[in-house]
């Protein structure tokens, strides 16, 4: 019974990863819509605040009650984000949904290599394996023209690097912290007060207009608030480099809906990257127990 409620626990904290990846898939057009008028370091502040002010009034309570360890956490990671998401904003000025969400999926072969940095393993043999094997899937979802990265593809490469950063330095956190809700929303906040200093000297003004307002409004509340409260909760549910690969869902919705929103096109090499991706990522459910076992020892 003990390893059957271990086995769903991992399910269910697997699924609702895969819908943060959803969120964050569908985040890429709006984002790079967005950025075409308003500065990218204001996009971020913006978003990050008024996800943090959507949050408030759940943990406001908490706030009393908060340790030095989750402050301390949130703060680190925060630090994390304004290199993430500054760095992936500006990259999206000048490359397409799928590029984007292409490059930003490297993270998930970066995190196997990065583990034993923080005492949670060495990576086996079928980890690595899963991970190149989602990382051919990304690399057929651009057809493989990445040979000359441009400004914007090193800009998203250097979040690509901060978001396997992130993965592992919250799955080591997570798991001894007694209030995820308070990590996520400092996380946040924190977030939003780090990039104030990238905005100094900018304009605000381009925030104002119609679809400005709803692609913040659509980041801060569902790409956001919500996806950093799930993955915060939920990802330790499972280990760290399945996380990465669940996350590698992200350029096949960040393609997507780069086609619904943008009408951007969408080849038979995004078919074939996302059979590669499936089988990697199925391929790495197989035993669940033993994989969860990992977690749990870690």
């Amino acid at each position: 019974m003990l390893k059957k409620n271990k086995i769903s626990r991992c399910l269910v904290g697997e699924s609702i990863l895969l819908f943060v990846t959803l969120c964050w898939g569908m985040s890429f057009p709006l984002v790079g819509n967005s950025v075409a008028t308003v500065d990218p370091s204001v996009f971020v502040m913006v978003r990050f605040f008024l996800a943090a002010l959507i949050l408030l009034p759940f943990v406001f309570l908490e706030i009393k009650k908060s340790s030095k360890n989750v402050l301390v956490a949130g703060m680190i990671i925060a630090a994390f984000n304004v290199v993430v998401y500054i760095s992936q904003t500006i990259g999206m000025q000048t490359v397409t949904s799928a590029e984007g969400s292409f490059i930003t999926g490297i993270s998930v072969v970066i995190v196997p290599f990065i583990l034993p940095f923080f005492a949670l393993g060495k990576p086996s043999k079928k980890d690595i394996l899963c991970s190149f094997l989602c990382l051919l899937g990304l690399f057929f979802l651009v057809g493989g023209n990445v040979s000359h990265l441009s400004t914007g593809d090193a800009w998203v490469l250097l979040c690509a690097i901060f978001v396997a950063i992130t993965i592992v330095y919250l799955q080591k956190v997570s798991s001894v912290l007694s209030s995820l809700s308070l990590l996520a929303f400092y996380q946040i906040f924190f977030t939003g007060v780090f990039s104030i200093p990238f905005t100094l000297g900018k304009s605000f003004l381009p925030l104002l207009t119609y679809s400005v307002v709803g692609a913040i409004l659509f980041c801060a509340l569902f790409a956001t608030a919500i996806a950093l409260l799930l993955q915060t909760k939920f990802q330790h549910y499972t280990t760290a480099n399945r996380a990465a690969m669940i996350f590698c869902f992200e350029p096949i919705f960040g393609s997507l809906f780069g086609y619904l929103i943008n009408n951007e096109k969408i080849g038979w090499s995004v078919f074939i990257g996302g059979a590669c991706i499936l089988t990697g990522t199925i391929f790495s459910l197989i035993k669940v127990d033993k994989y969860q076992h990992f977690a749990l020892d870690a």
